[in-house]
């Protein structure tokens, strides 16, 4: 290229206008949208959070206006409650017993499903009502089945002869708690047939044949083949559904609140009744600091789990 071509090109160039509206949108924009998110996790999430953290190390009371500082007195009251050891062991026979059924129907019914093709898939959205329905409505509806007076659960038990009279499942200690599982279960297990289903489609049919081939039929294609393949799905599902029947409050609070003679209060119960029927709010937010680091450490043992099955470094 001659000199004169070459200044000819240099003069052809025009420099590049520098857009301040363009770059601001550019890198300044996205930080913008975020905002919104940000803005409703902080009121109520972050604040809510933060805000009973600093009421668990004072004493506040609804009837009283003062807040002194007491350190960790709420912690050590909780701890030293007689009520505690039998709240938590209630949370853990109710999230553990649920869970177990749930998982059996649950998994019972999506293998019933998967071999019915377009009926199932029918079947599979109206057994999912339950699940989707509020807590406390499914409260409300097992109150009336269970009830002593027109109840439908003893009537069918006193028909078939497993009883000989209408029997208060609700009021009395022994069977209370079995009553608010079984609600719990009846509302739960869709959720795990939903999970299971879905896990099962990711199954090929090759792999039972091959089974097949082996001599493999019945409950060993269940026990060698389904479940491994499906270990991931139910881990996860196991998890979620820990976290949240430890948690859960309108169930029971609807169908017993807590008694008779505290035979279904559990952490959440327990927490409530200190909050608005005690009134003392700073060991309220004491206990669900408690509980807040429970679950968190539940959370923490997950992930790491969750590393080691995806073949991270644990």
């Amino acid at each position: 290229m001659t000199p004169e071509t070459r200044t000819e090109s240099i003069r052809g160039i025009r420099p590049q206008r520098f857009n301040l509206s363009r770059s601001w949108q550019r890198y300044r924009l996205p930080y913008l949208l975020l905002v919104p998110a940000i803005t409703i996790f902080v009121a109520i999430i972050l604040y809510p959070a933060l805000s009973t953290i600093w009421i668990s190390f004072h004493k506040v009371q609804l009837t009283s206006v003062e807040e002194p500082f007491v350190g960790l007195n709420n912690y050590n009251i909780i701890l030293s409650s007689n009520l505690l050891q039998k709240v938590i062991t209630n949370s853990f026979v109710w999230t553990i017993s649920s869970i177990v059924f749930q998982f059996l129907i649950g998994f019972t019914t999506a293998l019933i499903l998967d071999r019915m093709g377009g009926v199932g898939n029918f079947l599979r959205g109206i057994l999912l009502l339950p699940w989707v329905m509020p807590g406390i409505v499914i409260a409300f509806i097992w109150r009336l089945i269970l009830s002593p007076d027109w109840g439908i659960a003893n009537l069918f038990l006193m028909q078939v002869g497993m009883l000989e009279e209408s029997v208060a499942w609700l009021a009395r200690p022994s069977t209370a708690m079995t009553a608010v599982i079984v609600a719990n279960v009846w509302k739960g297990f869709p959720f795990w047939m939903v999970t299971i289903s879905a896990g099962l489609k990711g199954i090929g049919t090759e792999i039972y044949d091959a089974a097949a081939v082996d001599g493999a039929s019945g409950w060993r294609l269940i026990w060698y083949i389904t479940l491994p393949l499906l270990r991931f799905p139910l881990f996860v599902t196991s998890t979620l559904a820990f976290i949240w029947t430890f948690n859960y409050f309108d169930l029971i609070f609807g169908m017993t609140r807590g008694g008779p003679l505290d035979a279904t209060r559990t952490v959440p119960l327990y927490i409530y009744d200190t909050a608005f029927t005690s009134f003392r709010m700073g060991e309220a937010s004491a206990g669900s600091v408690l509980l807040m680091i429970m679950m968190c450490v539940i959370i923490f043992i997950y992930a790491r789990l969750m590393r080691v099955q995806n073949g991270g470094a644990a």
